[in-house]
């Protein structure tokens, strides 16, 4: 359920931070380095807002090592904690500091994996836009009225019926 809880929240904040830097810069097709920064900024916000939950996730994981793989005697059934127990129960142990412990380290990884995602993302779908466009104007070519062939183009043909 942590992860669940980390995840999807993370995915909305860095589309929707990614999104909101696009339209502030009024930026249509970004490029590359736009991405990149657009990337990373997103990721740091999006993994600094989850943090808590990514805590919450590795502390389920050690005490399941801890009853489970290391123990002589594991337990039949486990008393579940919920999300908000586990993270008031880490926030009395150690306060803020722990329960945004790992954020550096996330953050070091995140940032640049995502940043260069987003940005490989952006570049990928410029180029395939721009050859699809230039595919389908050599394949389909504007006639004009100066060709010689006495047909007009599309556009023509409105403005003279406007």
């Amino acid at each position: 359920m942590s992860r669940i809880l980390r995840d999807v929240p993370f995915s909305g904040i860095y589309w929707t931070c990614n999104e909101f830097l696009k339209a502030r810069f009024n930026v249509v097709e970004p490029s590359f380095g736009f991405s990149f920064a657009a990337g990373a900024i997103s990721a740091s916000v999006a993994a600094t807002i989850t943090t808590p939950f990514d805590v919450v996730k590795m502390h389920e994981r050690i005490e399941f090592g801890e009853k489970f793989i290391f123990s002589d005697n594991p337990p039949k059934q486990v008393a579940t904690k919920s999300v908000a127990a586990r993270l008031a129960s880490i926030y009395r142990l150690g306060g803020v500091p722990a329960v945004f412990s790992g954020l550096g380290p996330r953050l070091f990884k995140v940032a640049p994996a995502c940043a260069i995602m987003i940005s490989s993302f952006e570049f990928g779908k410029s180029y395939v836009y721009h050859y699809n466009i230039d595919q389908h104007n050599l394949l389909n070519p504007v006639v004009t009225e100066g060709s010689g062939s006495g047909s007009l183009s599309v556009s023509e043909a409105r403005r003279k019926f406007d």
